[in-house]
């Protein structure tokens, strides 16, 4: 609706993005809301927590062994002699760390599938 009012300084901004050598996109109500936001304010808070070295040692390698696996699966592997729900939380921070990758586009679950970035 209000294009005529915003289009100068979108361009601008574009321009400028373009001599940085960055990509310019405009991203509406639309687009922002549903499952990437959702996914992002879940793993946002776990940027800055620490994880335990033994936790993430295990996933690292349990993932190093695989292209591609389910956190459930994942979970299920090597929850034998830890505490679930450190776990899992020590998944979180990893993705949110981006050491770990999932599909942002999609709802997290635990049947999302997660690999190594």
């Amino acid at each position: 609706r209000r294009w005529k009012d915003f289009h100068p300084a979108l361009r601008a901004a574009s321009r400028f993005a373009k001599h940085e050598g960055w990509e310019f996109r405009i991203a509406t109500e639309r687009d922002i809301r549903g499952a990437l936001l959702d996914n992002l304010t879940l793993l946002l808070p776990f940027r800055d927590f620490p994880a335990e070295n033994s936790y993430v040692d295990a996933i690292i390698e349990a993932l190093s062994k695989s292209t591609t696996m389910s956190i459930a699966h994942l979970l299920a592997a090597l929850k034998a002699d830890r505490d679930g729900t450190l776990l899992q939380r020590t998944v979180w921070i990893l993705c949110a760390k981006r050491i770990t990758t999932v599909d942002l586009n999609k709802p997290i679950t635990l049947r999302s599938e997660i690999w190594l970035t």
